[in-house]
Formats: C-alpha cells, structure tokens, sequence
C-alpha cells in the first residue's frame, strides 16, 4: 500500500523531530552569539562608572556641594581614575529616572568656590591602578550627557600624557547622546556642553597601563636618528 503524504504548499510539511532539531540549532547559535559577545567585552576589560552609590545633591546649579556628594579620588586606586572640576573633585547630582542615562544619578562640574555649576568642564585623569604615583593611559573613553536634549552641543576632548590634545569628539545634545573617542595613549579627557545645562553618566573607559616614560620615547627617538645616520653614512659610501 502507498503512503500519503501531507503537503504543505508546493513542499511537503517538515515532521515534528525536524522542526525541533532547526529550533535547537537556532537557539545553540543565539547562545553562542550572546556568549562570545560578553567575551569580547570582558577580554577588553571596560570599566564602567554609573556614579550610583553616591549620595548625590540635587541638580539646581550654584547650590555648594555638600562633602558626601563630591566626587574626585574614589576610583583612583582600584580603577586608575581621578575626577575633578574648577575645584578638586565633581558633583554627583540627583536627576531623576529616565533623565539620568542609567539609574537616576549623574554628575555635574563645580566652580572654584565649591559650587555645582554645567558650564565648568569636568576633567578625568589615568593613573596605574594600584599605583596612583604613576601616570595611566587607556585607548577608549566615553561618556553620555542626560537624557533631556536641549539641542546645543556637548563636547569630549582627549589629551595625552604631555597635555597635548589628542581627538575631539562634538555632538548635539539631542538626549542622552554617546561621546566616545577612541585613540592611543589617551592621559586625560575634559567634557562639557556649550549650553551649560547638560548633566554626565555612565563614564566608561578602556585599560589604564603605565604611560611611557619620557626618557623612554627620548631615547627611541635618539636611536632612530642614530639608524638615520648610519643608513645616510652607508649610502655616501656606495
């Protein structure tokens, strides 16, 4: 006797056992996608500042910061990073959720009298994790303004260990927007906005390593004047 077959449009309809096996196979390729994606993340070792567990002020500027909300060498020895501000340290500020980039705390520059204020920049700079006597680079920084796009324009600035301006990277504060420069032996970044009214979050920043030594770079590039020469010598004397 033959066998019927049941057709599925022009193909025949695929049994249950079939269907199962694609449906495992999909789900063991999504998996593996999620888990080489977090690798990558870990490999790169990213660390990421949120500023939640601070007890943050609220955000009218020109109000003094009080001693428990200002921000400055509380990540240096773990994590290489030092904030500061037209005063030695920044402002963690209340913002509220959905105005805050992640959770409801940002932060804010503050003037030299100790005072929040967003038209001060706020400065971060790299030292050795573990060893704050010596001078860090990373390859990677990047922070979000607040959410509540005002339409002005934020600003990112990277410098290296010799203060001299590496990158810039503006943007329109259209709400919460990501500013990111990516670049070698980057010392230390400023961030601000041009209308003054922008708050900060989720500062993120690749490695910090020990910046080179200066007598070091001196010394490489006394050695490759050195190999200039002696190939100019060699040349004459063909």
């Amino acid at each position: 006797m033959t066998k019927s077959r049941r057709i599925w449009g022009c193909r025949e309809r695929p049994s249950a056992s079939r269907v199962w096996i694609r449906v495992t196979r999909l789900t063991r390729v999504a998996c593996l996608v999620t888990f080489f994606s977090f690798a990558a993340l870990a490999v790169r070792g990213d660390v990421l500042i949120d500023f939640e567990g601070f007890t943050a002020m609220g955000n009218s500027p020109g109000a003094a910061v009080p001693a428990a909300s200002q921000v400055s060498t509380q990540f240096l020895a773990t994590d290489g990073v030092l904030f500061e501000s037209g005063s030695l340290f920044i402002a963690a500020v209340n913002l509220g959720v959905n105005h805050a980039t992640s959770g409801s705390k940002g932060i804010g520059g503050v003037t030299a009298a100790g005072t929040l204020s967003y038209s001060t920049p706020i400065d971060a700079e790299f030292f050795l994790p573990g060893d704050p006597a010596t001078a860090g680079v990373t390859d990677f920084v990047s922070v979000r303004g607040d959410q509540h796009g005002v339409g002005g324009l934020v600003t990112l600035q990277a410098f290296d260990i010799h203060g001299l301006l590496l990158d810039t990277n503006t943007q329109l504060d259209s709400g919460g927007p990501t500013l990111q420069i990516s670049t070698v032996g980057i010392h230390s970044v400023s961030f601000f906005s041009a209308t003054a009214n922008v708050a900060f979050d989720d500062f993120t920043f690749g490695p910090v390593r020990a910046a080179p030594e200066p007598s070091s770079a001196a010394s490489l590039g006394s050695g490759m004047l050195c190999l200039i020469g002696i190939s100019r010598c060699r040349s004459r004397a063909r």
